[in-house]
């Protein structure tokens, strides 16, 4: 499986969020550091090519707990799960009490209706895809390489290319209203129920299928043209649309970022995509 999609290509540009929050910055507004221990941590990293958070665990500021507290309050920030606000505040209470990131979030939101989010981690572990483990370590391989989390999912054998997928697909129909969270989940985890190879697996229930099959809209989807035009694979292509659904762009936008397209090969693919539709 390639690892080239954020490989910088001519006039291209590394993926910058809008909630991107260092690690540091987050430890140092929750309090668990000061600013004259992380600059001193990042001297000192800098100098043994060593990562800022390994530095300030060896200072002994921070445990290798606080650091994956840490990883997962940015994870959620660069998710737009979470404020900067909340997740110092959380990720606070996560250090001193030895809960994990996630607990504390979801204790916060307990009797709000904003506990739960659409997200791909989320989604895939409610339905039994993923273990915690697995989502955690697959988050801080994400956070390091800034590969999309799905496709280091399916690089660390812990997802299927095709329930990836799926997935995608299903968290696309959330945000367009084409389906229900509760909907969504029950699918995934019929997707994911049989042993690959197996009846079950191959013929997804029959529903699931019948609406999976439907189209979101008519005519050719831009990245599906991508692919026939030889300008893109597949792979480049789920990545494209995992990162559009975690910053809410759209597909193009994502690809122009990535320098995989230029804004005139752009324009002039969704007026041909006007013309099929």
């Amino acid at each position: 499986m390639p690892f080239d999609f954020l490989k910088p290509k001519p006039k291209s540009t590394v993926t910058r969020y809008p909630t991107d929050f260092l690690l540091g910055d987050l430890l140092v507004k929750a309090g668990l550091v000061s600013q004259q221990q992380l600059d001193e941590a990042v001297k000192l990293a800098g100098s043994k090519n060593v990562h800022v958070g390994q530095m300030l665990i060896n200072f002994r500021y921070i445990s290798p707990r606080d650091l994956q507290a840490a990883v997962d309050a940015q994870s959620m920030l660069r998710d737009r799960t979470i404020d900067q606000h909340l997740a110092a505040g959380c990720l606070k209470i996560a250090c001193k009490t030895g809960m994990t990131f996630a607990e504390v979030v979801r204790d916060q939101h307990a009797g709000t209706g904003e506990g739960s989010s659409n997200k791909l981690g989320e989604l895939l572990s409610e339905a039994g895809l993923v273990t915690k483990e697995q989502l955690a370590k697959s988050m801080g391989r994400s956070q390091a390489t800034g590969l999309p989390l799905g496709r280091i999912l399916v690089l660390n054998g812990a997802l299927p290319e095709t329930i990836l997928t799926m997935a995608l697909e299903i968290q696309v129909r959330i945000r367009d209203g084409m389906m229900s969270r509760e909907e969504a989940i029950n699918a995934l985890r019929t997707a994911g129920g049989g042993e690959e190879g197996t009846d079950q697996q191959h013929h997804v229930d029959e529903t699931l299928r019948m609406s999976l099959m439907q189209p979101r809209k008519k005519g050719v989807r831009l990245g599906e043209l991508m692919v026939m035009a030889g300008l893109l694979n597949e792979t480049d292509v789920m990545n494209a649309l995992e990162l559009g659904l975690v910053n809410n762009q759209q597909i193009g936008q994502v690809l122009v970022e990535q320098g995989y397209v230029s804004d005139e090969l752009l324009g002039a693919a969704l007026e041909l995509q006007r013309r099929i539709d």
